[in-house]
């Protein structure tokens, strides 16, 4: 009995655990959002114009407004002066922007105070790049737009934060310092820029009215309008935590599958108890309904017992949810009690197993009552018997697919059904965790198809087509390479970011995934999400602008778009973007202005390029970067490959469906030892006969074997193709939910293995609970009626 109490709430705990962690997992963005008081949106004013910014902050609509502006800070290392563009972010909080509204998520320390004047924060790239900790303290040097010195700095560094909205693309993550409002003030000469976050009256659904009401406005047009939509970064995030989620419930479903299993096994086993007392308890008079409470109630106890516990257990554990990176933008961790999962999940699940005892206690009430089952030999122990195979190979056969002619024995539907169910679990989770490890060991298969790629001053420097040319066709290591411009346009008037591609030499562009690449001035190619949204198909014609000009293009196929694009601002990503020429993005955007000969013109902001097998693009590199193709210096540096937010969480999930395969399989082999167990005291007047006709007791360890193996197998065969049809199910549907070709990773191998391990761990099993627990002859015959 307590065996089966310890079970229930052990695996019933891990059951109602994960489920609860799905939950919280998934409610962690919408808590962070409400946690930091999220902005709708940021707007960006390219010069340092706090007018422009007091003017967006008045404009109808606006429910609440914050700033951070960019000043032009350098660190300050061993009296030298850096000036790398990818570590010179100094941001000042001009209202309050990451302290009261877009609140920073604090890593260590705290945040400086509001009226602090010495004190500043770090994001976790600068203060490792600087080799600073929380109490060190840092000197940056402060310059006008000119260059000219206004003096350095000292700042004790007090916390170590993320920036918001956290869970994003690695290309929106904000590296850089942060200033409290009172030290901002005192260095507004410094000023270079703005990002404003807005809080609408009418959330996320006002931000098309707004954007439309700002272009209207003639005090904050004077230059076209770079925002980043935070409505987008949400539906980023919740993908990205969507499959950690859905990965857990699948988990406790599974474990929850397999709880109800072992529980009915159990259950089985303590009322087989009364098969002694049975015409006992019939002789005292008592009717059906009270002889199956009667024989039941032990079972009953034990599983609510186990309920009980499996809800504490659920509850004491919670603290460890929600995991991964989600992790870090909980507001709150530690225990909590999900009324939902652990006392909803908690009653199911009793109400579950105690509905299976139900069924067994009546039939085993109704068991004396029925003439015996007559079933029928299963045609592969009679075939097997003609091909001359042992008697215990044929009896251990026999075992596995007929039940017990006066038991109706639960066990052999019972634990096929379950070893089957545990089997496809446990190849699903294979399969898709080994098709998200592909997914992200492969930058390519995420849209990183080059090499590598050079960008300027985070994608709002310009690179001159003509020197880009001069200086990267004299490269031999070089053997393609395209510039890339960034900008919005509208498609059928939903405004999307769009690349601009400048095909120098060969094709190095973003992987297609359905029709065929862009050749002609006025094709276009979508992002998987963004096709759908449109409800246009390849072939259609759509189009596209960018202020007042329209012109119409051709949809012939979609890409997965990698994350790139202006550093903070709206961009590409998984599922959503437009790729077009670059020549026909500048006719769009900005026609008639050449780059490098107006200001008003669309230059290209990046470099792809591929490289021969002999080099690693390191001189590339270099020589592109000592360019200063930009005309800044330290402008022009290598983007490593940026990942999307989901791909982010995939990376630091990618071994849990392979965690969760291998406990899946636990259990499987936990309840197949069970099911073994009560097979084989289901079965002792059977063996107890056979040991009086001379079976020895190597013979009965070979029977038991036998069964094992046969069960095993059938499972097998029946679960493997089913698990890995639903594993590449499962993994295509998530492909096209985040935008990338849907390429599942069957893996073969590690399943044979998997498989043969399998067979060996079960039959092992097998015999040793053969070897152990003797019931002599005698004793098991006089336990028969």
């Amino acid at each position: 009995m307590w065996v089966l109490t310890l079970t229930v709430a052990a695996v019933g705990g891990i059951a109602l655990s994960t489920l609860a962690g799905a939950r919280r997992t998934a409610s962690t963005f919408a808590a962070y959002e409400r946690n930091v008081r999220l902005s709708d949106l940021a707007v960006n004013t390219f010069e340092p114009d706090l007018k422009r910014v007091e003017a967006i902050a008045r404009a109808p609509g606006v429910k609440a407004s914050a700033t951070y502006v960019g000043l032009n800070a350098y660190p300050v290392i061993h009296g030298n002066v850096v000036r790398d563009f990818r570590y010179t972010g100094f941001f000042g909080s001009l209202d309050g922007r990451f302290f009261t509204q877009d609140r920073a998520v604090v890593v260590s320390g705290r945040l400086p105070g509001l009226a602090a004047t010495g004190e500043i924060a770090l994001t976790p790239d600068i203060a490792s790049h600087l080799g600073v900790h929380v109490g060190d303290e840092v000197d940056y040097r402060f310059e006008d737009a000119n260059s000219k010195s206004l003096g350095d700095s000292r700042y004790r560094v007090v916390g170590v934060v993320r920036l918001p909205p956290v869970i994003v693309d690695e290309n929106d993550i904000i590296e850089g310092a942060v200033l409290p409002p009172a030290s901002t003030r005192r260095h507004l000469d410094a000023l270079v820029y703005a990002w404003q976050g807005i809080s609408l009256v009418d959330g996320t659904r006002g931000i098309d009215r707004f954007l439309a009401t700002l272009r209207a406005d003639p005090a904050v047009n004077s230059l076209p309008l770079v925002t980043q939509r935070y409505d987008t970064t949400r539906v980023q995030a919740q993908q990205a935590i969507h499959p950690e989620a859905l990965s857990l419930a699948l988990f406790g479903a599974a474990a929850g599958i397999v709880v109800v299993a072992l529980g009915a096994l159990g259950a089985a086993r303590l009322i087989g108890r009364w098969s002694v007392d049975r015409l006992a308890l019939r002789a005292s008079g008592i009717d059906p309904r009270q002889f199956a409470v009667t024989v039941g109630l032990d079972a009953g106890i034990a599983i609510a017992a186990g309920s009980v516990l499996a809800m504490a257990i659920a509850v004491a554990v919670s603290a460890v949810w929600p995991i991964g990176p989600v992790r870090v933008i909980a507001p709150t961790t530690g225990v909590s009690f999900d009324i939902t999962a652990v006392l909803g999940g908690g009653a199911v699940l009793m109400m579950a197993l105690l509905g299976t005892v139900a069924v067994l206690a009546y039939r085993f009430q109704r068991r004396d009552r029925e003439a015996p089952l007559r079933v029928h030999p299963s045609s592969l122990p009679v075939a097997m018997s003609r091909a001359g195979v042992p008697t215990p190979g044929v009896l251990g056969t026999r075992f596995a697919f007929t039940p017990d002619e006066t038991r109706r024995s639960f066990a052999v539907r019972g634990t096929l059904a379950a070893g089957t169910a545990a089997v496809v679990a446990t190849v699903a989770a294979l399969v898709f965790g080994t098709s998200l490890g592909a997914l992200v060991a492969h930058p390519a298969r995420y849209g990183w198809t080059w090499d590598r790629m050079m960008i300027a001053e985070a994608g709002y420097g310009n690179l001159q087509p003509a020197r880009m040319q001069a200086l990267v066709a004299t490269m031999p290591d070089v053997t393609a390479w395209s510039l890339v411009t960034f900008a919005p346009i509208t498609v059928n008037g939903t405004l999307v970011p769009a690349l601009g591609l400048d095909l120098r030499k060969g094709n190095v562009e973003p992987p297609l995934v359905d029709g065929r690449a862009v050749a002609g001035a006025r094709e276009i190619a979508l992002g998987t999400k963004t096709i759908e949204q449109l409800g246009l198909r390849i072939g259609d014609r759509a189009r596209v602008a960018s202020g007042g000009k329209s012109t119409e293009f051709t949809v012939v196929g979609t890409l997965t778009f990698p994350s790139m694009g202006q550093g903070g601002a709206d961009h590409t990503s998984l599922g959503r973007g437009a790729l077009i020429s670059s020549d026909a993005l500048t006719g769009v955007v900005a026609p008639g202005a050449e780059c490098g000969k107006s200001q008003d013109a669309l230059c290209p902001q990046a470099v792809i390029f591929d490289v021969t097998l002999r080099s690693s693009g390191d001189q590339v590199v270099r020589r592109i970067a000592a360019a200063n193709p930009d005309g800044t210096v330290g402008g022009t540096y290598e983007q490593p490959v940026t990942r999307a937010a989901v791909i982010r969480n995939f990376g630091a999930m990618r071994s849990f469906p392979i965690v969760l395969a291998s406990v899946l399989a636990i259990a499987a082999v936990l309840a197949f030892g069970v099911m073994l167990y009560g097979t084989k005291r289901a079965r002792h007047r059977d063996l107890a006969v056979l040991q009086t006709l001379g079976f020895t007791g190597r013979q009965v360890r070979t029977t038991l074997t036998t069964q094992s193996f046969v069960t095993l197998v059938v499972t097998l065969i029946v679960g493997v193709p089913v698990g890995v049809a639903a594993g590449r199910a499962l993994w295509m549907h998530f492909a096209r939910d985040i935008g990338v070709a849907s390429s599942p990773s069957v893996p073969t191998l590690v399943l044979v293995g998997v498989g043969v391990g399998a067979v060996l761990v079960c039959s092992a099993l097998a015999a040793a609970l053969a070897s152990v627990g003797h019931t002599s002859i005698a004793d098991a015959l006089r336990t028969e009626d």
